[in-house]
């Protein structure tokens, strides 16, 4: 194994190491190895199965392992020039209000953890494009969604949602929203304001009727209502493939 001169190097080094083993055991050696050939006093990596999410470390020459963890790191809400924000897989039950501050984020990933509420303080990330909340116990979005103007993606995929805000109808950039398997009844009427929309997911929901706004997204390209216990079929989703549209059923 060659040593790697800089930051750059080690992390391009590393994935070279984790191709050796699938063993854990092995795996805490090779990255105490590799701590001593950086000269760093210690590192750490996380990582998550379907059991648990768990944080292994390198200090003084020891393998730590422990889990990982259920609050928000509070030293985050210093890095007010944060552009990007990846904390999936952990187990945090709640956001915190400062989460808002972080002015400068354009993409927030906060999929695989056990939230259940988003703070009001969300609608203050001006400049967010991407939000993914998939795969948490979400049962309500605070009317500051509608606040995030420059939303161009919102993943809400495998939560417990049975309504949306009104104020998702301010999101007048938003090209894909995803909702797929939740326990939507119902649709606001302001879903006629997201004229930007061209990816609808609605699979796996209680919807039992469809808004007629829906027909009137002039970009919509893609509407998938599968797994839903429709009363009937509307007659503007004859419109819309006739345009062009994809429609799933």
């Amino acid at each position: 194994m060659s040593t790697p001169d800089t930051l750059s190097a080690a992390l391009t080094f590393l994935p070279n190491w984790w191709q050796e083993t699938s063993d854990p055991n092995v795996f805490g050696s090779l990255l105490v190895g590799w701590v001593n050939v950086c000269g760093w006093k210690s590192c750490g990596l996380a990582w998550s199965d379907e059991n648990s999410s768990v944080v292994r470390t390198v200090q003084d020459g020891s393998v730590v392992e422990v889990a990982a963890p259920q609050e928000m790191p509070d030293a985050l809400r210093r890095l007010g020039s944060l552009s990007y924000l990846g904390l999936t897989d952990n187990r945090f039950e709640e956001l915190p209000e400062w989460i808002g501050s972080l002015a400068g984020l354009v993409e927030l990933r906060l999929y695989n953890n056990q939230l259940s509420a988003v703070p009001e303080s969300i609608g203050g990330l001006a400049c967010l494009r991407e939000l993914h909340l998939m795969r948490n116990q979400l049962v309500s979005l605070p009317e500051s969604i509608g606040e995030l103007a420059s939303l161009r993606e919102l993943d809400l995929m495998n939560n417990q949602l049975s309504a949306l805000p009104e104020s998702v109808g301010r999101l007048g950039r938003l090209a894909r929203l995803s909702l797929r398997n939740n326990s939507l009844t119902a649709l606001p009427e302001s879903v006629s304001n997201m004229t930007s929309l061209t990816h609808l997911d609605l699979r796996a929901n209680r919807l039992t009727m469809l808004p007629g706004a829906l027909a009137d997204l002039p970009h919509l390209e893609k509407l998938d209502l599968r797994w839903n216990p429709l009363r009937q079929i509307p007659d503007w989703i004859g419109r819309l493939r006739e345009r062009g549209g994809i429609v799933l059923m």
